[in-house]
């Protein structure tokens, strides 16, 4: 059964030359966005500190508004109440959710939902991490933080210490950021 289930695989998985000929530059960007909400997610939910909590949730907004920049889309960065209860399921039902949308119109050419419908899930995920770092913070007794904070928090990483002169590959492989940190690559 290996061998069958490996060729199956083959013989049915999309072929990278079809996407190449199918994307533009705007799907290519979505699709980084796409794999970045994936990951910033997981590391939500896996954080190990507050600190860390935070910017992880920074990293996933970071990618959020990249999708919704690429989709044409708006993103409410208004502040938000985090005395709604979440739990690490709804984050994830909200962010998943969205997250196969983009997979199903990138992959399989569907059609997105109308932009009304799109926005609102855009901003449910939002509003599920957000909400969800705030009950994290309160289950530990640790402060809460306004969504500045953490839009803040992410824009010094980013722009003030690993790309100060904007994006390049070098810059992000050596995450200047995290030099002082066990968390360098």
């Amino acid at each position: 059964m290996k061998d069958k289930f490996v060729e199956m695989v083959t013989h049915l998985a999309k072929p990278g030359e079809d996407l190449m000929k199918e994307w533009d530059a705007n799907k290519a960007s979505l699709v980084h966005m796409l794999v970045g909400m994936y990951d910033e997610a997981q590391e939500v939910l896996c954080h190990d500190s507050r600190e860390n909590l935070i910017e992880e949730a920074g990293d996933f907004i970071f990618y959020l508004q990249g999708a919704a920049n690429d989709l044409n889309i708006t993103l409410d960065l208004s502040e938000r109440d985090t005395l709604q209860m979440i739990n690490y399921v709804s984050f994830l039902d909200n962010v998943y959710g969205l997250l196969t949308q983009l997979k199903r119109h990138l992959f399989y050419n569907k059609h997105l939902p109308e932009k009304s419908t799109l926005e609102e899930m855009f901003n449910k995920a939002l509003d599920s991490v957000y909400c969800y770092v705030g009950h994290t913070l309160k289950v530990h007794k640790s402060p809460a933080v306004s969504l500045e904070y953490i839009l803040s928090e992410n824009y010094n990483k980013l722009m003030l210490k690993r790309y100060p002169n904007g994006f390049s590959n070098d810059a992000a492989n050596q995450r200047l950021d995290k030099r002082d940190t066990d968390d360098a690559r």
